[in-house]
C-alpha cells in the first residue's frame, strides 16, 4: 500500500460490519481486533491496491507503516467528527442495526445512487438525508389525506365533515352514526 489517503466511505463501514460479523455501533477502537478491521476496510476502499485481511495484519507490524496508517485515519476521524452530529440513543435496549440495512433505505426510499451512496457519502450527511426523506414521506402523506378530503366533499353532508367523522381513528366510534329522521 502506497500513500495512505483515508476516506472512511459507508462502503468501508459494511465491509468492517461483514469482517467482525457485529454492528458498527458495537466497535470498540480501544480493541484491536476491532480498529485493524476498520483501518484495514478503510485503507482497503481508499486504496487501489487489493490485499488480504491476514496481509494487512503483517503489513501492520512494520511500525512506521503502522503509525502513518493511524495518523492519517486519526486526521480523518477528527474531520468528520466536526461536522457529527451527536444523537442519542432513545432505546438503549434496542439492538443496533447494521448500517447496510438503513444504508438500502436511502437508496431505496431517497432515490440515492448506488455508486454515491456507497464510495462517496460522507457519514456524517446521513442524519440530514433521513431527515428529509421523513420531510418528503410527511409532504405525501398530507397530500394524499387533502385529496381524500376533497374526494370525500361531494358525497357527505355538512354533518359529516367534522374532522372527528372523516377520520374515526379521531372520533369515538369507528363508524360515524346516521342520524334518523
Amino acid at each position: 500500500m502506497g500513500k495512505y489517503n483515508i476516506h472512511i466511505t459507508v462502503k468501508s463501514v459494511i465491509r468492517a460490519e461483514r469482517i467482525m460479523k457485529k454492528s458498527f455501533v458495537k466497535f470498540d477502537l480501544n480493541n484491536e481486533d476491532d480498529f485493524l478491521a476498520l483501518l484495514y476496510c478503510v485503507a482497503l476502499c481508499s486504496s487501489e491496491e487489493s490485499i488480504l485481511f491476514e496481509e494487512f495484519k503483517v503489513l501492520c507490524d512494520n511500525h512506521k507503516i503502522f503509525i502513518d496508517l493511524v495518523r492519517s485515519f486519526k486526521k480523518e476521524c477528527e474531520k468528520i467528527a466536526q461536522f457529527q452530529e451527536f444523537l442519542e440513543n432513545k432505546d438503549t435496549n434496542a439492538e443496533p442495526e447494521y448500517f447496510g440495512k438503513f444504508i438500502n433505505t436511502l437508496i431505496i426510499k431517497g432515490g440515492l445512487d448506488i455508486w454515491y451512496t456507497y464510495e462517496r457519502l460522507e457519514l456524517e450527511d446521513i442524519p440530514d438525508l433521513f431527515r428529509t426523506i421523513d420531510e418528503i414521506e410527511k409532504s405525501k402523506l398530507e397530500h394524499q389525506r387533502l385529496w381524500t378530503y376533497i374526494s370525500i366533499l361531494p358525497i357527505s353532508t355538512e354533518k359529516d365533515q367534522i374532522p372527528s367523522r372523516l377520520m374515526p381513528a379521531m372520533g369515538r366510534s369507528q363508524y360515524p352514526q346516521k342520524s334518523q329522521k
